[in-house]
């Protein structure tokens, strides 16, 4: 799989993150592409960036996560702005 044919303009979910540091933890959200579930029932994503650093977003990684994690970005389209 080429990670280069993946665009963050192409982003069509939002997911749920959180990072933790003892009992601190910073909610956060990354763009990410669904490319569709696997066997195990996790849908398979691109995700764009590093936690919830600026200037992060040229950095790309496949990650295997729960369907509660993702939400569907809003776009201009969208009845329910």
């Amino acid at each position: 799989m080429d990670l280069n044919q993946y665009d963050i303009s192409m982003a069509s979910h939002d997911l749920k993150c959180c990072h933790a540091i003892g009992r601190n933890r910073s909610y956060y959200l990354m763009p990410c592409i669904d490319l569709g579930r696997v066997k195990s029932g996790k849908h398979k994503c691109v995700v764009f960036g590093d936690r919830y650093w600026k200037n992060s977003y040229h950095i790309k990684k496949i990650r295997y996560v729960f369907g509660w994690q993702l939400q569907k970005k809003k776009g201009d389209g969208d009845v329910n702005n």
